[in-house]
């Protein structure tokens, strides 16, 4: 495949690979346009990756211990209530501490997070069979795809390598690939930048905790997704939170933002079955 860098040597603990002549995603982006303005870029370079990269990886087919052609149903859905569900609570239970006083975001009142897992779960039971199960890479962030000087050809770097329980190692939903590549554009990759996400003020009225924030980023809503890729989107940004802990704003920030996509997304999903 043209776009993964050639590994040209290998040694005991360690392989070198070819050097690709380029930036990342990101740096690409800060470097033409750094206050996320223009959605033709974020929609042409989300349409390269969907034809450059996911097209030519979903399509692959190798050692038979790992990628299996037809996924039953029940492992597909296991492998979903893992990443999806699993995780999801796990995380959000490593950082429940810093949200669990705050009721409305940016003048939404947020989800119930119970009542929200089991409707994501009730959402998963009731499509896993109609899920699209092919090769990954994992975790295709902005910081994982590389493009070239010309901005015509994107090479994807550091596969995840795994997806829910891993039993069949980089076979998983074909839209995660997407979602993950669009919570970049949307506004993950920012979040190294404190002026990309602004805490702007936190106060009480009729005994609701209320918090006002920004992310900046690409319009989702502007990106060509359906809406069941939107809703990956927002768990994306729902699941982030843990990483982010001992930034309790970025943290709090994400978790709200999270939160209300992944509710608005999975309504709309919901009503299209």
């Amino acid at each position: 495949m043209s776009n993964v860098p050639k590994v040209f040597e290998i040694g005991e603990h360690s392989f070198t690979m070819t050097k690709i002549n380029g930036m990342t995603v990101k740096e690409y982006i800060d470097a033409f346009d750094k206050d996320c303005q223009c959605m033709p870029l974020a929609i042409g370079l989300l349409d390269m990756f969907d034809k450059q990269i996911c097209s030519k990886l979903h399509a692959m087919q190798c050692w038979p211990q790992n990628i299996i052609k037809d996924v039953p149903v029940e492992d597909k859905l296991n492998a979903m209530l893992k990443e999806y569900v699993q995780t999801t609570v796990s995380r959000y239970y490593e950082i429940s501490e810093l949200v669990k006083d705050i009721n409305v975001y940016n003048g939404e009142l947020l989800p119930d997070f119970n009542e929200l897992i089991v409707d994501i779960e009730d959402t998963i039971r009731k499509t896993a069979k109609d899920t699209e199960f092919c090769f990954l890479h994992g975790d295709p962030h902005v910081c994982n795809m590389m493009i070239d000087d010309e901005g015509t050809t994107l090479t994807c770097i550091d596969p995840r390598g795994y997806f829910g329980d891993g039993k069949y190692k980089k076979v998983g939903d074909a839209d995660y690939d997407i979602a993950k590549f669009a919570f970049g554009l949307n506004g993950n990759s920012n979040f190294a930048r404190a002026s990309f996400h602004t805490l702007k003020q936190i106060d009480k009225h009729n005994g609701e905790l209320q918090l006002i924030a920004n992310v900046r980023g690409y319009d989702i809503d502007k990106l060509p997704l359906t809406n069941r890729q939107k809703f990956l989107v927002g768990l994306c940004w729902f699941k982030f939170p843990a990483w982010l802990k001992n930034n309790p704003v970025e943290a709090i920030i994400t978790y709200c933002h999270g939160a209300l996509m992944t509710r608005r997304y999975l309504d709309a999903w919901r009503a299209e079955l």
